[in-house]
């Protein structure tokens, strides 16, 4: 266990900049029922200035210069460039940056170093000499990354990370292998987060997500017109700077008996955090300054650092059924980070069900932010559904998962993204029951598809009512 988590964990004092915890689910399960779902919201209070909060922070610039980014006349490299300058000049003089470029190989343009003026302005000259050469192997850039990263282990970690093109094939396999590196980093008190960028036509969203997904990063974007990079960069360099806490950890408890079923980020875009490589929190060889017990099993989910935005995850449970009457506690869950140095827990959360009988009032409800996270997940697995139809030339299931993203989108009250990349691909008839109409062309319109693909890992804030929590009496028994 790295130095980061080494000690032990404090509640949060009242009064203290803080992450709040909140947890909106129906704790009532259906005779036979033997999932139990939350939504957990983790909602950042006091960090407004007027308690003065520390953050070391590294930030990198992880730029393709591979051949294809001279194409358009040079118009990717030359916007690449100026995006990168316009980034370096507004950080803050307490940040270290460094910035990376790679092809067949990386190579440190400028190593890690503090954002002092001279050091920009060195910086910036080397980035405006930048050349291209040789193809794409994006393990290269995010191995130079791990490399300089490990000068100054303990800061925040945030990349910006461009590539113009598809990863080169005898790649792939390295690829895997140093994003599975980075997330036993994270595990180990290092996380590194790439906001991953595809700019043009010719790059593959799946890499850029896949990456920025393993390594929490934002949600990845496609950036069509090169002159659009400066925005994005600079959106990007403004929230890493807000950053306010670092190594925060989703924790889960579980006993034996229960699985974990699902573990996915809803608000501000879609990520699945629960996959084959995720692993139980070992105590014996990581330590228990998270006071984590020695009994059951945890799961710790690295989110890197975070400023004050408001963060959402929908937990599900797997269980055993009980008949009704009966009662199970599903697990624990809670928050853990580094504050001004200091290691913060929020006080664990029991997750306790109670089986009633089929058909009973209690169980039928479903809590408001359970139903709203599964409705972004629903309409991001059709759309991506169809999406994978339409490139494989299968017009009809295409025409059937965009008819039912369709409807969902129209049934949460709409969303302007997505109507808007949809309907560059179908022709709505009918939101309300979900029927369209494929376009002429769909499956050759690369830039629309982009958009969409882009577009389904995004989701828009809604206003959220309070959860309730249930009435005293019909509140279930802890077992």
């Amino acid at each position: 266990m790295s130095d980061n988590i080494s000690a032990a964990a404090v509640t949060a004092v009242v009064g203290e900049p803080h992450i709040d915890v909140a947890y909106d689910m129906n704790t009532y399960l259906d005779a036979g029922a033997d999932t139990l779902e939350t939504l957990v919201t983790l909602k950042p209070v006091g960090f407004d200035g007027v308690i003065k909060v520390a953050i070391e922070q590294n930030i990198f610039f992880l730029l393709d210069v591979s051949v294809s980014m001279n194409e358009q006349n040079g118009a990717k490299l030359a916007f690449a460039k100026s995006a990168t300058i316009n980034a370096i000049k507004m950080l803050p003089e307490t940040a270290y940056f460094a910035v990376i470029t790679f092809s067949e190989s990386y190579d440190v343009t400028v190593a890690l170093v503090q954002a002092t003026p001279a050091n920009k302005a060195a910086a910036i000259a080397r980035v405006q000499a930048l050349r291209v050469i040789g193809g794409t192997k994006m393990s290269r850039g995010l191995s130079g990354v791990i490399a300089e990263q490990k000068k100054r282990p303990k800061a925040a970690c945030d990349v910006v990370m461009l590539t113009d093109g598809g990863n080169n094939e005898d790649d792939e396999e390295r690829l895997h292998a140093v994003l599975d590196e980075l997330k036993a980093l994270a595990q180990k008190g290092m996380p590194i987060q790439v906001h991953a960028r595809g700019v043009g036509q010719d790059f593959t969203f799946a890499q850029v997500r896949l990456i920025a997904e393993a390594t929490r990063g934002k949600p990845a974007a496609y950036i069509a017109e090169p002159a659009k990079l400066e925005a994005d960069f600079a959106a990007l360099i403004e929230a890493a700077s807000k950053n306010a806490v670092s190594d925060a950890r989703l924790n889960i408890w579980m006993p034996n008996i229960v699985t974990l079923k699902k573990v996915n980020r809803t608000e501000g875009g879609i990520q699945t955090f629960l996959d084959a490589k995720t692993k139980p929190w070992d105590i014996a060889t990581q330590g228990n300054s998270l006071g984590f017990r020695t009994v059951g099993k945890t799961y710790s989910f690295p989110l890197g650092s975070l400023g004050a935005e408001v963060m959402e995850f929908l937990v599900a449970f797997g269980l055993a059924a009980k008949p009704a009457g009966q009662t199970a506690k599903a697990g624990e869950v809670w928050i853990s980070y580094l504050l001004n140095g200091k290691l913060i827990q929020s006080p664990p959360q029991a997750v306790v069900g109670e089986w009633t009988p089929l058909g009973d009032p209690r169980s039928q409800r479903i809590a408001p932010g359970v139903a709203r996270a599964n409705g972004d997940l629903e309409l991001a697995t059709e759309i991506n559904d169809g999406l994978t139809a339409l490139a494989k030339g299968d017009a009809a299931t295409a025409t059937v998962k965009f008819g039912r993203a369709t409807k969902i989108i129209h049934d949460k009250g709409g969303d302007v993204e997505k109507t808007r990349a949809l309907t560059a691909l179908v022709d709505v008839q009918d939101a309300a029951t979900g029927t369209v109409k494929l376009k002429k062309g769909a499956a050759s319109d690369r830039d629309a598809t982009l958009r969409l693909e882009a577009a389904s890992v995004r989701t828009v804030a809604t206003k959220k009512a309070t959860p309730a929590a249930p009435a005293a009496a019909d509140a279930p028994k802890q077992p």
